[in-house]
């Protein structure tokens, strides 16, 4: 960005670019610009250029001029805000980049207040009686909360780059002054210790234990570092993530130091980052086999097998990645929310396979033996069982293949719902739903239905309350009976959430039965005499029943709910003159339908 602000001549992209690069150089050169200094002298100031201007006052020591700027950029900041209508009516854009900004000054207001306490500190650095007490609680209590003090998640990265990228330079300042300050103190207490026997003992003394300054205290280059990895990887910008870790690579006495948290934290970016460079997969593959997996926590090694997983299948291996997903799972996990994501892992897996199988993107070369066990055994089963039909084509495993990855999708779904509740878990119940209308194409037997019937026992009923219109909605295919036994529990459990949805939903279906009656007439009517013998109750049928059920168990919450609805029906009842107006509406529609070229607009009364 700053090449290109340099060649289009635009001193803003430059500012922007070289201050993130520590290029002060060249940010003193764009000062100079006869553009930036017209921009500086007029009666508004623009805040951008008086960030920049701050910024590297910070770099030259310029503290004095560093706190009139901090007024000024304040004063401008407040009165633009006043300027604005109320967050409270219209929250626009230019609110939420004024509250960065204010965020962005108060940073470099505590900035200031450090390199005042590290100026204070290198004068006091070769006196052995100052007490570094006070100094080390001040650095400590602003580094804690830079920490604490974040954007928010839904911020855009460049906010995120904005904060932590001054973060990081300031990290850095202190982390060499104090170097230089405990280079300082080892002369000091060296020319100490062979100083001549002829000085005060009580001197020597004093001077020799000088205590060095604990950098591990001060600084955290590495956190922020890595933080920032993290955002900007969750935002798809993986070329800035590899960026940052190359970056935080190029200090290999810190990456020796580091913390097993940051490392598995950088690992896992690092991975995500290079997880569409196909050339890179097998060498992230033998870095995570390499890893001494002992130095971490069990969830973490869990993540690891997870992305190992991932890496696997963009590699082809699925039966390796299947065992790297069930060797996640094994882990003795304590953390229930940890175990149910791996859980919904593994089903994102079969998801993606199940996308695979039905757009066709998988050959017959291409898949893979342990996916293709089962569903070739249960073909030539099908075919042992059928006996001169013929010979199973691409297609029949392909089908059994479909369903195979829709059950084992659904399977896992459930488990993660058993172990955590969350509404992230709990939003997995709408693909649960989704996956169980592929049991209209299981034509063979019913594995789709027979998993969700198993692990539906186990989840809880409260779950399905936001999904009853879509449960409702299901009472009419194949899974109808194991949706009945759901919803049946739900009105015994929870009557007040079921009563509107399955009110609703019976009359439509009385509608929808009544106008079928009268469309089919006394055919229809014999048909329905000759064939109901054996016939598969309707999902009328199923909601009828539930509905006696209901108002028989809880009669006193049935009727108070329909005295509710018929005063709410009543009260906003259209009246005669907005029904007329209705009608009227309605035929002009349909007048200029019939014949829009003979209307004539002034022959109107106005």
């Amino acid at each position: 960005m700053k090449e290109y602000g340099e060649s289009m001549n635009n001193p803003n992209l430059v500012l922007n670019a070289a201050w993130k690069l520590e290029d002060w150089k060249s940010v003193k050169n764009a000062f100079n610009l006869s553009s930036v200094v017209a921009l500086a002298e007029i009666q508004l100031p623009d805040i951008q250029l008086m960030l920049y201007q701050i910024y590297a006052a910070i770099h030259e020591g310029r503290t004095k001029d560093v706190e009139k700027l901090n007024r000024q950029a304040n004063q401008f900041i407040l009165s633009t805000w006043q300027s604005l209508p109320s967050p409270l009516l219209s929250c626009s854009n230019k609110h939420v980049e004024l509250l960065s900004m204010f965020q962005n000054i108060i940073e470099l207001e505590e900035s200031v207040k450090i390199m005042k306490d590290i100026t204070m500190q290198t004068k006091k650095v070769l006196n052995p009686l100052a007490n570094n007490a006070a100094f080390n609680f001040s650095l400590e209590t602003i580094m804690s909360t830079w920490r604490n003090r974040l954007p928010n998640e839904w911020d855009t990265p460049s906010v995120w780059i904005d904060v932590l990228i001054w973060r990081s330079h300031m990290y850095k300042f202190v982390n060499q002054t104090f170097t230089s300050i405990n280079q300082s103190i080892k002369k000091s207490n060296s020319s100490s210790s062979s100083s001549s026997s002829s000085s005060s003992p009580l001197d020597k003394k004093m001077k020799i234990t000088t205590p060095l300054l604990n950098l591990s205290k001060l600084h955290d280059t590495q956190w922020t570092l890595i933080k920032l990895s993290s955002i900007v990887t969750s935002n798809t910008n993986n070329e800035l993530s590899q960026h940052l870790i190359n970056t935080l690579m190029q200090d290999t006495n810190a990456t020796k130091k580091m913390v097993p948290a940051y490392q598995f934290q950088k690992m896992k970016n690092e991975m995500i980052s290079k997880m569409n460079l196909p050339s890179e997969l097998p060498k992230m593959i033998s870095n995570i086999n390499a890893i001494d997996l002992t130095t971490f926590e069990k969830w973490q090694r869990a993540e690891l097998y997870v992305m190992k997983g991932k890496i696997l299948e963009k590699m082809g291996l699925l039966s390796d990645s299947m065992k790297s997903y069930s060797a996640a799972l094994s882990m003795d996990n304590n953390n229930d929310s940890a175990f149910s994501k791996l859980w919904i892992e593994w089903g994102q897996f079969y998801d993606r396979q199940l996308y695979n199988a039905t757009k066709g993107t998988y050959s017959k070369n291409e898949q893979n033996e342990h996916c293709l066990g089962s569903c070739l055994s249960n073909a030539e089963g099908a075919k042992g069982a059928k006996g001169n039909e013929g010979d199973k084509g691409d297609g029949e495993i392909k089908k059994s293949l479909i369903i195979d990855y829709a059950s084992s999708a659904m399977s896992t779904y459930l488990h993660a719902l058993h172990c955590d509740s969350s509404p992230q878990t709990r939003l997995m119940l709408v693909r649960v739903l989704r996956l169980l209308r592929l049991a209209e194409d299981d034509q063979e037997g019913s594995k789709i239905l027979d998993t969700f019937s198993t692990h539906v026992q186990a989840t809880p009923s409260w779950c399905w309350i936001i999904w009853i219109p879509q449960l409702l909605q299901s009472l009419c295919r194949k899974e109808s009976l194991i949706i009945f036994s759901i919803l049946y529990k739900l009105c015994h459990l929870y009557p007040s959430s079921v009563y509107y949805s399955l009110r609703c939903y019976l009359l439509e279906q009385r509608g929808l039965k009544e106008k079928k009656t009268t469309t089919n007439g006394a055919n229809g009517a014999k048909k329905g005499k000759k064939g109901k013998k054996g016939k598969k109750k309707q999902s009328y049928e199923y909601a009828e029943e539930l509905m006696a059920y209901l108002r028989t168990t809880h009669s006193i919450l049935a009727h108070e709910t329909e005295i509710i609805l018929n005063e709410l029906i009543t009260t906003f009842k259209p009246g005669p003159v907005e029904e007329l107006l209705s009608a009227v509406l309605v035929l002009q529609e349909k007048l200029f339908q019939m014949c829009p070229e003979k209307i004539s607009f002034s022959n109107f009364p106005s």
